[in-house]
């Protein structure tokens, strides 16, 4: 998970979460708040799945904000799509008489 690398231990790590998301967020101090109280409620092992939990969505959440390849059209795309049904000849299919309605 990462956290056995870090110097600043559970506590320390949520701190600096904490604080990272309150400059970030400035207007979710509640949530931070929050997370922090339960945060030190928790046995160790718990507390650092939450912790990276919380961190995988903020790398997600980060991430969205870029754009991607998946998010694009393919550079060739509309040329190779561009006039490709127009020799296709389309029939419309017969349709019904609309319902008749009573007046208001």
């Amino acid at each position: 998970m990462g956290l056995g690398k870090t110097t600043f231990g559970i506590p320390g790590t949520i701190f600096v979460v904490c604080v990272l998301a309150r400059g970030i967020l400035g207007c979710m101090n509640k949530i931070v708040e929050e997370l922090d109280r339960r945060l030190k409620q928790l046995d160790r092992t718990t507390a650092a799945h939450v912790e990276q939990l919380v961190r995988d969505a903020l790398a997600l959440a980060g991430d969205s904000a870029k754009p991607s390849a998946a998010n694009q059209w393919p550079d060739d795309y509309f040329d190779r799509t561009a006039g490709a049904l127009a020799t296709e000849e389309f029939e419309r299919s017969q349709q019904d008489s609309p319902p008749t309605r009573e007046a208001w």
